[in-house]
C-alpha cells in the first residue's frame, strides 16, 4: 500500500497554469513532492527505572519514511508517513529481534487558517490505515484526527510554535473474548522465565468451560476515547549548523468504557466514565551536515500529569485500616519525581535524508 501510494505521489504532473482563480501555477523546475527517510536508536523504558513492566533495559532501532505532495490548488498538500522498529535487547519484549512495522499515516493540509499574536496558523486533518500486527490484533478500523498549529519568530534565531489537535480510534469489537493463558515466556534479570498471561479476568467476565475451568475473559473492546494535545515548542538556532528545540505537551484522554468498581479495584477507584492526563516533554539537538542530510540527538519523558496521595490509614502489617478521601495534585511537567517508575522516557539519535 505504501509503495503504491508513492508511485501515486511521483506520478504526479507539476501544477500549470489555468483560468481558475483557486489554481497556482508552480515555478519553473519545481516539483510537487518531497519527503525524508531517518534511521535511528533509541535507549528507552527500563533503562531508567525498575518495576515490574520495565524489568530490563530497552534498546531498539527504527525506521521512517515521510513523503509530502502539494497539490495544485493554493494551500492543500497531501502526506503519508509510515515506520519500521526493532527490539535489539532480549528480555520484557514480547518479540525481541523482529521488525516491526507501524501503521500508515495520512495527511490533509487545508488552506484554512488565521493570524493573531504574530502567529500564523494552518489546519490539516489525518487518517491512520491499521497494517500494523497491534493494530490488526485489536481490530482498528482507522484512527481520525484534527490539527490546528502555528507559527512566529522573533528575530533569526528562535521561534516558537504551538499546537492543538483532537483524535479518536475507531474499533471493530466492543466486547472480545481474550484466551488468559497465551502468553511468551521470557527471562528476567533474575534467570527466571516467566509466562505472562494476557488477562486478569474480572467476576463478571469469566468464560468457564463445561468442566468450570477458566477458558477465557468477556471484555470491553478496546477504549476508542477522544484524545485532546496542546503542546508548544521552541527553537534556538545557535549557527548555521547547530540548533536546540524544547517542547512541552499536555495529552488528555477522555475515556468512553466505564471501569466496573469491584473486588480488583482500588480504595480510590471511581465509577462511570473516566479520563487520564498526562504530560510529555522532549529536548533535542539539531545538526545540519547539508542541506539534505541533518543529525539529531533528544530525550523525552512521558508521565501522568497529576499524582495521587492517598489518606487510607495502615495497620502496623501495612493492610489499610480506614480509607480517605485523597487528593490530586500536579506533578512537575517533565519528569515525575516522587514515582520515577512512571515515566516513560528514551534517549534518541537518528540521521536522516531530505529530498
Amino acid at each position: 500500500m505504501m509503495r503504491l501510494f508513492v508511485m501515486i505521489l511521483f506520478a504526479a504532473a507539476p501544477a500549470q497554469a489555468s483560468d481558475n482563480p483557486a489554481m497556482t501555477t508552480a515555478p519553473k523546475g519545481s516539483f510537487p513532492f518531497s519527503g525524508s527517510v531517518s534511521w535511528g536508536h533509541s535507549l528507552g523504558q527500563g533503562s531508567f527505572v525498575r518495576n515490574y513492566y520495565a524489568r530490563n533495559a530497552a534498546y531498539s532501532q527504527s525506521l521512517g519514511l515521510s513523503g509530502s505532495w502539494s497539490l495544485p490548488w493554493k494551500g492543500y498538500s497531501l502526506s503519508a508517513s509510515q515506520g519500521w522498529g526493532m527490539e535489539l535487547t532480549t528480555g520484557g519484549s514480547m518479540r525481541n529481534h523482529e521488525l516491526n512495522y507501524g501503521d500508515i499515516g495520512l495527511g490533509f493540509g487545508l488552506p484554512f487558517g488565521f493570524k493573531a499574536l504574530g502567529f500564523k496558523f494552518g489546519s490539516r486533518i489525518g487518517a491512520g490505515i491499521p497494517i500494523s500486527k497491534a493494530s490488526r490484533f485489536m481490530g482498528k478500523v482507522t484512527g481520525l484526527s484534527g490539527a490546528l498549529s502555528g507559527g512566529r519568530k522573533f528575530g533569526d534565531k528562535l521561534s516558537v510554535s504551538l499546537s492543538m489537535s483532537l483524535s479518536r480510534s475507531f474499533y471493530t469489537e466492543r466486547l472480545r473474548t481474550v484466551d488468559v493463558s497465551d502468553g511468551r515466556g521470557f527471562v528476567d534479570t533474575n534467570g527466571n522465565t516467566l509466562t505472562p498471561f494476557n488477562q486478569i479476568c474480572r467476576d463478571e467476565e469469566l468464560v468457564l468451560s463445561g468442566a468450570g475451568e477458566v477458558t477465557g475473559c468477556r471484555v470491553a473492546g478496546v477504549n476508542g476515547g477522544i484524545n485532546l494535545s496542546s503542546s508548544i515548542g521552541v527553537s534556538y538556532k545557535v549557527d548555521k549548523k547547530l540548533s536546540a528545540s524544547a517542547s512541552l505537551a499536555f495529552i488528555n484522554s477522555f475515556k468512553d468504557y466505564s471501569m466496573p468498581v469491584d473486588g480488583f479495584a482500588s480504595s480510590f477507584a471511581q465509577s462511570g466514565i473516566g479520563r487520564s492526563d498526562m504530560t510529555s516533554g522532549s529536548l533535542g539537538l539539531g545538526y545540519a551536515y547539508s542541506k539534505k542530510i541533518r543529525m539529531g540527538l533528544s530525550m523525552s519523558s512521558t508521565q501522568p500529569a497529576l499524582h495521587w496521595s492517598s489518606d487510607d490509614v495502615a495497620d502496623e502489617n501495612g493492610n489499610i485500616s480506614q480509607v480517605g478521601q485523597g487528593s490530586w495534585t500536579p506533578n512537575f511537567p517533565w519528569w515525575d519525581f516522587r514515582t520515577t517508575a512512571n515515566n516513560y522516557s528514551s534517549f534518541s539519535g537518528s540521521v536522516s535524508y531530505s529530498f
